[in-house]
Formats: C-alpha cells, sequence, structure tokens
C-alpha cells in the first residue's frame, strides 16, 4: 500500500500527526493519538481508519516509529528543524527511499500526471481510464491511477499539496453544479527548487539547468522516473530529445511571467525547445538566468 492506495492517507492528515508528535517532544501513547484525532463519537462505524491508516503511511515513509510508542524517526530527528512538507518530500524524491517503502508506484503515477497537458484539465469525479490506456497500454500497471478513482483523487491532492498543480472551478454541463478541476502544473515545485538547482552560479545552460531539476525531482524532465515513465509510454507521445515536456515549458513559462527567471537563446548555442502543443507556439531556449 502507498498514499495511494491508503485513502485515508491524505496529506494534511498525515501533517497533522506527524507535527504533533515532533512538536510533543516526547513518545506519545497510539490510544491517546488515536482518541485526540479521532475521538470515539466522532468515528464512522467505530473506525479508526482515518487516524491507523494516516500513521502507517508516516511509518511507511520512514517519518514516524510505531512500536510501544509513536516517535519520531531518526531521519526525522535529523530534520527536525524541518517541517512536514520539507522532511516528507526529501523522503518522497528520494528513488531508493520510495522502493523501501512501497512508494515507487506513486512516484510513477504522479511522473505520469506530469506529461499531461495543463490546458487539458482533469474533472476529480472522472476516471482516467481511457488516457492512461492510450499513454501506458499494457504498462498502465507501472501506476496506481489506472482504474481506481479513489487512487486518482488521492493523487490529485498530494499533487497539489507538493507543488504539482492546482484546483480550480468549473461548472459541470450536465448538471450545471460546480465541480473541482485539477490542472497539471509543477510551478510552484520548481520555484521551490530554483536555488538548489542553481547553486552558486545566476545563469545556466538550458541543458544543465533541466539535468539538475530532474535530479531533484525525479519524476520532471531527465528524472529517473520519469524516464521510466517516457519509456513506457507509446511511441507516438514520445517526445524527442529536444523537447521539453509541456508541462516543464508551461511552468518555465510561468516563472518568466513572474520575473523568477529570464529565458533566452543564442543562435550558435544548443537548446531546447519550450514545448507548448503547437509549433507556432513552441519557443527555443539555450540559457536561463535566476533572477534574484
Amino acid at each position: 500500500m502507498s498514499v495511494l492506495t491508503s485513502f485515508e492517507a491524505v496529506p494534511n492528515r498525515m501533517r497533522d500527526i506527524y507535527e504533533f508528535v515532533r512538536n510533543s517532544g516526547s513518545p506519545q501513547d497510539k490510544t491517546n493519538l488515536r482518541n485526540l484525532f479521532m475521538p470515539p463519537s466522532k468515528r464512522p462505524t467505530n473506525s479508526s481508519a482515518l487516524f491507523d491508516n494516516a500513521l502507517k503511511e508516516c511509518v511507511n515513509l520512514g517519518l514516524l516509529i510505531d512500536d510501544d510508542k509513536v516517535h519520531l524517526s531518526e531521519y526525522a530527528l535529523d530534520h527536525a528543524e524541518a517541517d512536514f512538507k520539507s522532511v516528507v518530500t526529501s523522503v518522497m524524491f528520494n528513488v531508493d527511499a520510495a522502493q523501501n517503502a512501497k512508494h515507487e508506484k506513486f512516484l510513477n503515477s504522479l511522473a505520469w500526471l506530469m506529461t499531461l497537458d495543463p490546458g487539458e484539465p482533469l474533472d476529480f469525479s472522472e476516471t482516467i481510464t481511457t488516457e492512461i490506456s492510450a499513454s501506458l497500454g499494457e504498462n498502465k500497471s507501472l501506476t496506481e491511477i489506472s482504474t481506481n478513482i479513489s487512487s486518482l483523487q488521492n493523487l490529485y491532492y498530494w499533487a497539489v499539496y507538493l507543488g504539482f498543480g492546482n484546483f480550480i472551478g468549473g461548472i459541470n454541463k450536465r448538471t450545471n453544479e460546480a465541480k473541482n478541476i485539477f490542472l497539471p502544473n509543477p510551478t510552484a515545485v520548481i520555484e521551490d527548487k530554483l536555488d538548489l538547482i542553481f547553486r552558486t552560479e545566476t545563469s545556466l545552460k538550458i541543458n544543465e539547468f533541466i539535468q539538475r531539476l530532474g535530479e531533484l525531482i525525479p519524476v520532471l524532465d531527465r528524472g529517473e522516473v520519469r524516464n521510466r515513465i517516457h519509456a513506457a509510454m507509446s511511441s507516438h507521445l514520445k517526445l524527442t530529445d529536444e523537447n521539453l515536456s509541456i508541462t516543464t515549458s508551461y511552468a518555465l513559462k510561468m516563472l518568466f511571467f513572474k520575473k523568477r527567471i529570464e529565458l533566452s537563446n543564442s543562435a550558435d548555442a544548443n537548446g531546447l525547445i519550450l514545448n507548448f502543443g503547437n509549433a507556432a507556439q513552441n519557443e527555443r531556449v539555450s540559457d536561463i538566468r535566476k533572477i534574484s
């Protein structure tokens, strides 16, 4: 199981449990924790799964230890000054740690989501069976979202929490009711990593920038997980080496508009193409500069 198949393991619930244990300063009794987060009078059908499964995924990710008491793991103690989002991100994007925690399919699912077009947002209440079958075919089992809408919705929650997308409002044309729409958009997570990508430099060749980006965020272009999903995709959907994905292209353009980076092109330098799904709109970039 992972945070996608444990439907109760939504980020805010896991965050609250982790932060309570972290801030308490001492190991906590699990029964007391359960009663705090899920008072018996509030439990549906007397079930404590909302708490138990969220705690279990904190343990699976190596953030908490559940023995006689619930307490921070050694890894979490080493990062005790960091908040839940920082710690969980560092664990989830460590490919080896994800494999050990059986979260590899979570990374695969997120990497696949980042191959989609931000211009074609996804209805929160609908499955993506057709899309994922057309994209991955018999390889769709690499993910955990091909048939189960609850897993897909959990992926949306985690994607938004980690900075890979946004929820926007919409209207159901059949019922005229309000609905949630998910927009794949890694602008926030890339912006958060700009200092780590540039290190002590202020300007990079676009190839070097993308290489470092993939090392830090392996579900994005040239990252280990993204490469695995790209290799499994149907041949007609694969990008050439000189094209960036639409999601990453969109995010870089948004960071340009926000004046966080500058994009430029030198005719005599190797470059990459920001791909917006239309050759007439695509843009070649050779250099990227961070704006302080």
